[in-house]
């Protein structure tokens, strides 16, 4: 794990002086984060070397989605390139993948139906919102 504190505060053998973390490297960890997550669902529901294995297991399921709650709890304070709208669009976004149906899970239950809608509202609601307020656009 990279140090949090700011660089200004490291030297080449150690942390001179103790400080709190830096928001911008907490950003970048939490995004670091949630990329590694994404991968994962998506190399175990969407890769096609992972058919031969079947569907994954109810467990799997439960523990990213723990990850995931545990990732959206300890986000850091928006600062730099992350916005509350940018880290609740990741965390739909990663809610949606990992329950809608995919080609290693075809027949997803009720519930994770459910799931899967409840991310996909997120994502539209958080690109609403970053439109909004300017910070994306799109072209027709």
């Amino acid at each position: 794990m990279p140090l949090t504190e700011d660089d200004s505060l490291i030297t080449e053998h150690a942390v001179v002086h103790s400080g709190s973390p830096s928001q911008l490297k907490l950003a970048a960890i939490a995004h670091f984060q949630i990329r590694r997550l994404q991968s994962e669902i998506q190399h175990r529901l969407y890769s096609p070397s992972q058919k031969p294995h079947g569907p994954p297991s109810i467990e799997w399921i439960d523990d990213v989605s723990r990850r995931l709650q545990a990732w959206r709890d300890s986000n850091p304070a928006a600062t730099g390139f992350t916005s509350q709208q940018w880290l609740s669009l990741n965390y739909h976004h990663t809610r949606t993948l990992l329950h809608r149906p995919a080609p290693n899970a075809p027949q997803p239950d009720c519930q994770a139906l459910r799931e899967a809608l409840s991310g996909a509202t997120g994502v539209i609601q958080a690109y609403k919102g970053m439109y909004r307020e300017g910070r994306i656009n799109y072209s027709q």
